[in-house]
C-alpha cells in the first residue's frame, strides 16, 4: 500500500486577483487537508508567484478549506451511490445530494463572492502585515471594478476592462499591455519595472517565504 502524505496550501480566500490571496498550509493524507500548520499571504504578481509571508492564523481560510473538503466528499460519494456502484436502493436521493454537493463545492471553490476580498478586507490585510506600499495597486483594482460595473458590459469603444494585468488609455485608442509593460492606470507596472502606488520597496521590506507548490487550492 502506497501512503501519500505531506503538506500543501489550501483554503484560498481574501483574494485580490493579480496581487495576493490568503491560504493555509495543511498536513494532508492522500491530498485531503487535515491539520493546519499556519496561514500565509501569497503573492500573485509575475515573478512572485511562489513567494509568501506568514500571517496570523486565518480561521476563515481554515474553515473554508474544511467546508470545501466536506462538500467534495458529499458530492463524490453521493455520485457513486447514484450511479449504482454501491447498493442504496433508489438513486433519487443520492442524485440530489450529488448535485447539491458538487454544485456547492464549485461555488465555494470558485465563486468570487467566497474567494475574493472586499476593498475594506484587502485594506485590513495590508495594514496588519505592513504592506501599505501595495495600497495603490489594491485601490486601482477596485476602482477598475467600479468603473467596469458602471459602464456597458463587455468591451466597447468607451469601456474596456481595466483590472490587474491590463493597461488602459481612455479615449479613442484603448490599448492593452502585457509582460514588462503591463500598467495600472498608465503609471503602475508589473515585471522588471514594478511600481505600486509609486513605491516598489514593498518586497525589500518583507521576508518572503518560498512555497514549493504551484498554487493554492
Amino acid at each position: 500500500m502506497i501512503l501519500i502524505w505531506g503538506s500543501n496550501n489550501y483554503g484560498k480566500v481574501d483574494r485580490v486577483p493579480g496581487l495576493f490571496h490568503v491560504c493555509t498550509n495543511f498536513g494532508h493524507l492522500y491530498y485531503v487537508p487535515l491539520i493546519p500548520t499556519g496561514s500565509y499571504l501569497r503573492f500573485e504578481m509575475p515573478g512572485y508567484e511562489d513567494r509568501a509571508i506568514p500571517i496570523a492564523f486565518s480561521f476563515k481560510s481554515w474553515m473554508i478549506c474544511w467546508l470545501r473538503t466536506l462538500l467534495g466528499f458529499v458530492g463524490f460519494f453521493s455520485a457513486i451511490a447514484a450511479f449504482g456502484i454501491v447498493g442504496v436502493g433508489s438513486p433519487v436521493m443520492p442524485t440530489i445530494f450529488a448535485i447539491l454537493g458538487i454544485g456547492s463545492w464549485l461555488f465555494m471553490s470558485f465563486s468570487g463572492l467566497v474567494v475574493n476580498a472586499s476593498h475594506d478586507g484587502a485594506q485590513r490585510i495590508l495594514e496588519k502585515n505592513g504592506l501599505q506600499d501595495l495600497q495603490g495597486a489594491v485601490d486601482e483594482h477596485f476602482q477598475s471594478l467600479n468603473e467596469y460595473g458602471g459602464q456597458q458590459q463587455g468591451y466597447g469603444a468607451q469601456g474596456g476592462y481595466s483590472g490587474p494585468g491590463y493597461g488602459q488609455q481612455r479615449g479613442q485608442n484603448n490599448t492593452m499591455q502585457t509582460g514588462a509593460q503591463q500598467q495600472f492606470g498608465g503609471q503602475q507596472q508589473y515585471g522588471a519595472q514594478q511600481q505600486y502606488g509609486g513605491n516598489d520597496q514593498w518586497s525589500q521590506n518583507q521576508s518572503l517565504t518560498p512555497l514549493d507548490d504551484n498554487q493554492s487550492r
